[in-house]
């Protein structure tokens, strides 16, 4: 049964909610990753409001809830950009890169499915989903 039976078939909401500044925006590319002999390997970026305290983290997990891979990340891009001696006025908050090679803890390859990365950083953190495909 769907909405259709009970007479609602819309929407009440007469506006959307406004996005929050106060989040971390997370990119997982290429989505999905397709493993080869040599292994898989996918970039994840994320953009944090403001410098946290301490450096944001990225949790993998498989779908049955299992950490696959956690990773602190120690520099930001604004940092890599300050020490070079440019200067870039236009990034909001800190900006983070890294590939992950698509191993878990003992280096091992992981097995096809639905993953999903979790970055926390402060307060804030965010969800993405990633397949993993063979």
């Amino acid at each position: 049964m769907g909405c259709y039976e009970f007479g609602y078939v819309g929407n009440d909401d007469s506006e959307l909610p406004a996005l929050s500044s106060n989040r971390i925006l997370l990119s997982v590319y290429p989505n999905p990753v397709s493993l080869s002999q040599q292994g898989g390997y996918t970039f994840i970026e994320f953009n944090v409001p403001e410098k946290a305290l301490e450096p944001p983290i990225i949790e993998i997990y498989n779908i049955k809830g299992q950490k696959v891979m956690s990773k602190k990340l120690v520099e930001s891009y604004n940092s890599l950009v300050k020490k070079a001696g440019i200067s870039d006025d236009k990034i909001n908050g800190e900006f983070y890169s890294t590939i992950w090679d698509c191993r878990d803890y003992q280096s091992h390859k992981i097995a096809s499915g639905l993953y999903i990365v979790k970055v926390r950083s402060g307060k804030n953190q965010t969800v993405n989903k990633i397949m993993v495909i063979k």
